[in-house]
């Protein structure tokens, strides 16, 4: 491809059915006459099969809820993990990862108004969960443990993957809420500048 010095170009190639599969490593060159070659970027791509998912799952945050956020104690994941035809895929390997991370108050239906939160040094953390598997229904849950929460309003993530019975293959899902085990937060409106 023959470029000039004020412009972005780009290079697209297609791959071709007889390709192995593997990693392939491209390098871009800047050709020079009479001085030689220029490598002025590199990157490895890995061509595979496309192999469609056989299982769907589904992740949820269950606990008490109030006015737009959970509280930590007693908060489960729940996941559900079926067969691509929707029959349960039981006796299946359920492993999850639950992250917080401290945000600032926000509801869309208040939005005009600021809200503070009485809170002692708040830090985000993640933890891996302790593998499950499913039950005959296709069932997991996860015990959450947050009650090292005892300030503050966190955003709460639980990412969860369900492996198919012969091991390597998976599907993943997400789930996401706020928690904090405040009652309820002061939110300020001002009424001039």
């Amino acid at each position: 491809v023959e470029v000039n010095s004020s412009t972005l170009d780009s290079l697209s190639f297609a791959t071709q059915d007889a390709w192995p599969t593997g990693t392939y490593n491209i390098q871009v060159y800047i050709v020079k006459k009479d001085v030689g070659d220029e490598q002025i970027g590199s990157i490895s791509v890995r061509v595979e099969e496309f192999l469609p998912d056989r299982m769907r799952v589904s992740a949820t945050l269950v606990g008490s809820k109030s006015h737009g956020w959970m509280a930590p104690e007693g908060m489960k994941g729940s996941v559900l993990l079926k067969n691509l035809f929707g029959t349960p895929a039981e006796n299946r390997r359920v492993k999850g990862e639950v992250s917080l991370t401290p945000v600032r108050p926000f509801f869309k239906p208040y939005q005009e108004y600021q809200f503070a939160v009485l809170r002692r040094e708040q830090q985000s953390f993640s933890e891996v969960l302790q593998e499950t598997t499913t039950n005959s229904q296709g069932e997991a849950e996860f015990d959450l443990d947050l009650s090292r929460i005892d300030s503050g309003l966190y955003s709460v993530r639980l990412e969860v993957e369900g492996f198919e019975a012969n091991g390597g293959r998976s599907v993943s899902a997400s789930a996401s809420t706020l928690v904090s085990p405040a009652a309820y937060l002061i939110g300020i409106k001002s009424d001039g500048s």
